[in-house]
């Protein structure tokens, strides 16, 4: 009766621990809001008189708010007008009064990359100023079939290393005759935006699943630069740079891009900047910290990205007799594709190499394949390779007395190890607080192992290991 009762209370006390710990994770995620609804103050900074520091808002009302957040969307618009970098301008900015119906083009207008992978607070979604918002607010209208079209598009960015990177751009299929009939009406300028991903585990690829830079512009982008090009409805056209990275840009005039405006991460509420900047409010001020190089592979720093051959250790398994590595010729543009692949199906990304890498490539192969086949004849001259579980020694001179065969060892058997840690905590106010934590490294092992030996014709012996036995070696 007593086991079944504190079973049951054990039971109560686990549910409401694990209640509480996220009870307040969630009171902790929330407690501006929670302080607010109670009347609670939270925590003031004071000075050795205990003077208390005043906000410059004053106290915490709906009026005090509404100016903080006032000032702080205005700092960060005056942050994008400041730093955006005007990259190319034939004389097409500052947009003429009368430019004022335009098409935005791009999957990232519709679906703008606010701020980068790294943490970080959230947004109040109400607040949020997207480009269509942005630009209507300047008094400017634009192309809503083309911008519905796109937010109501299933593309997505796949991130580099993935087997279906994308850079999120819709394919020309997307830009339908209706779509483009909706040109005309809004012809005054092409606003175009390009992204690229950036921050934690957003590294681009030296050469991603198109066989080419991330950098570099992407297959889906071209097409759709080049509709916007050959529709010849459109008086300018401007190319916004939505990335921290530094992209190719060898393709501008390809294009007939009139202006590039590059604007990194906006932020939630900094894209009124950027009509700032398109209409002539303000004049971009900022400067860059990177070259935009017309190949970004040109950079030494690009040359081993990626594809460095790390030495295989001895614990590395080998790739499995059905998986091969090939080379394909591709004549037309004098490059070569590696495919790793089981049967006729690629099991990685193939990848792309001009004639110059592919020599580098094929010398690293051939390195490597000298000097598998030196290790190979000096294991050879070893007789054979080590094993643990059946070892082999000369004894030399020995052999006359123990006879020939020198000492041979089998072992068998199977060993657990266990690692852990504890931590304690003593809430004891007499203690100091180094004394109330303590760690502890916990270590358990269980081997149970056997061991024939043999020296010679002459000497043979048995041994066995077991830590669950009361002694620990019997003989």
């Amino acid at each position: 009766m007593k086991t079944s009762l504190w079973r049951g209370l054990s039971a109560v006390m686990a549910f409401l621990l694990i209640l509480s710990i996220f009870g307040g994770m969630v009171a902790n995620a929330n407690a501006g809001g929670i302080n607010n609804y109670l009347g609670i103050s939270g925590n003031v900074v004071v000075s050795g008189d205990n003077t208390k520091f005043e906000s410059d808002y004053g106290d915490l009302s709906d009026e005090n708010l509404q100016k903080l957040i006032a000032d702080e969307m205005a700092y960060c618009t005056e942050q994008m007008e400041e730093g955006s970098v005007l990259l190319k301008n034939n004389g097409v900015l500052p947009l003429d009064a009368s430019v004022r119906n335009v098409s935005l083009f791009g999957h990232a207008s519709a679906n703008i990359r606010y701020r980068n992978s790294n943490g970080g607070g959230q947004a109040d979604p109400s607040r949020e100023i997207n480009l269509k918002k942005a630009f209507n607010d300047a008094g400017f209208t634009i192309n809503d079939t083309l911008y519905d079209a796109y937010r109501a598009s299933t593309v997505s960015y796949v991130k580099s290393g993935d087997e279906t990177e994308e850079t999120g751009e819709n394919p020309v299929s997307f830009y339908t005759d209706s779509i483009r009939a909706s040109f005309a009406d809004h012809k005054d300028a092409a606003i175009i935006v390009l992204f690229r991903a950036g921050g934690e585990s957003t590294d681009i690829s030296r050469r991603n699943s198109k066989g080419i830079s991330s950098l570099s512009l992407q297959p889906n982008e071209r097409d759709m630069l080049q509709v916007v090009r050959d529709s010849g409805v459109f008086d300018k056209i401007i190319v916004l740079i939505n990335s921290v990275y530094p992209l190719e840009l060898d393709w501008l005039d390809e294009f007939d891009v009139d202006a590039c405006l590059w604007i990194g991460n906006p932020g939630y509420y900094g894209l009124p900047g950027v009509i700032n900047i398109l209409t002539g409010n303000v004049n971009p001020s900022g400067r860059l910290v990177d070259t935009y190089a017309t190949s970004s592979l040109s950079s030494p720093a690009a040359q081993n990205f990626g594809e460095l051959t790390q030495p295989r250790s001895s614990l590395d398994l080998n790739d499995p007799e059905n998986v091969t590595t090939s080379v394909e010729y591709q004549p037309e543009t004098g490059t070569y594709i590696i495919h790793t692949r089981i049967g006729e199906t690629d099991v990685t990304t193939p990848y792309m190499l001009t004639q110059e890498e592919y020599n580098h490539y094929a010398e690293r192969q051939l390195m490597h394949a000298y000097w598998q086949k030196k290790i190979s004849e000096v294991e050879h001259d070893n007789e054979k390779k080590f094993d643990i579980t059946d070892m082999k020694f000369n004894i030399g001179p020995a052999d006359k007395v123990f006879g020939p065969g020198g000492v041979q060892l089998k072992m068998q058997g199977s060993a657990e190890l266990l690692f852990g840690f504890k931590h304690q905590y003593i809430a004891n106010p007499s203690l100091t607080l180094r004394a109330r934590n303590n760690n502890i490294f916990d270590f358990d092992e269980k081997i149970q192992a056997s061991i024939q030996g043999k020296v010679g014709q002459k000497l043979n012996f048995n041994m066995s290991y077991n830590t669950e036995a009361s002694f620990s070696f019997d003989q």
